[in-house]
């Protein structure tokens, strides 16, 4: 872990909302990237925005030696982040955070929504070696949605908009209580809301699940706390953990929403 300046190598839309970069990345930081982590980016160009802002990392070639962010420029540090092209540099601190863990499991629900689809892509990339995954995406509506055919070579995909108009008419949630057969692993990103659902739907079923949170974040590697979130001991106990160094995945029996 260390800042290094990443070379913007493409730049593009991501759906409506968001950008999709490819950066160079040094082999240094792609042998111990995996899926889950996220790099943290200092806003370029304004000396007021102190903090780095969290963006999980999408995908990861080691071959080619990139990796692929996807960015919603929501407020102004992210506007300004989207505002780089390509030959311009980003100064990262990366990678961060631990990583979703396969545990020998051979068919695994992938459940991404919104901005948490992007960490799902590089889960799928990398598990579909193993084991037989199912893409589950949910977003408001068909013209965010976004990676569908970066998706689609590793796996079995359903899109789902709260409004209908593309795939199935609902939460990733409400699609997978459709389906027959319960896997082995459930992994997912998204909002707090939906990672409540995805929670209380593993555990009724003793499924085993983690939960990628999405936080703010000061430094990134766990010494300001801001970033805290509470979590259970085994003994039943609650307690807090970081969700930057100790996270961003949490067992989903583990930590409290």
């Amino acid at each position: 872990m260390r800042p290094f300046m990443a070379k913007i190598l493409e730049k593009g839309p991501l759906g409506r909302d968001m950008v999709r970069f490819v950066l160079h990345a040094p082999e240094a930081f792609l042998q111990p990237v995996l899926p889950g982590m996220f790099v943290h980016i200092k806003v370029p160009n304004d000396a007021s925005h102190i903090l780095r802002r969290p963006i999980s990392i999408m995908d990861a070639d080691a071959k080619a030696g990139s990796i692929t962010l996807g960015i919603q420029p929501k407020g102004d540090g992210t506007q300004r982040i989207c505002t780089l092209e390509p030959g311009d540099e980003m100064e990262i601190i990366a990678p961060l955070g631990n990583s979703f863990a396969l545990n020998g499991a051979k068919t695994v629900w992938a459940l991404g929504g919104g901005v948490g689809v992007a960490p799902m892509l590089f889960a799928c990339h990398e598990f579909s070696k193993m084991a037989q995954v199912t893409a589950v995406l949910g977003f408001r509506t068909a013209e965010q949605v976004y990676a569908e055919g970066d998706f689609a070579p590793f796996a079995d995909l359903m899109i789902c908009t709260d409004d209908g108009c593309r795939g199935f008419n609902g939460t990733v949630v409400d699609a997978v209580r459709e389906k027959l057969e319960l896997p082995e692993l459930i992994i997912a990103c998204g909002p707090t809301p939906m990672l409540k659902a995805v929670q209380a739907f593993a555990l009724e079923r003793d499924i085993p699940c983690q939960l990628s949170l999405e936080q703010r974040m000061g430094c990134g590697y766990g010494a300001c706390l801001t970033c805290s979130c509470k979590t259970k001991r085994s003994d039943g106990s609650e307690t807090f953990a970081r969700v930057c160094a100790d996270g961003p995945i949490f067992d989903a029996k583990a930590v409290v929403l």
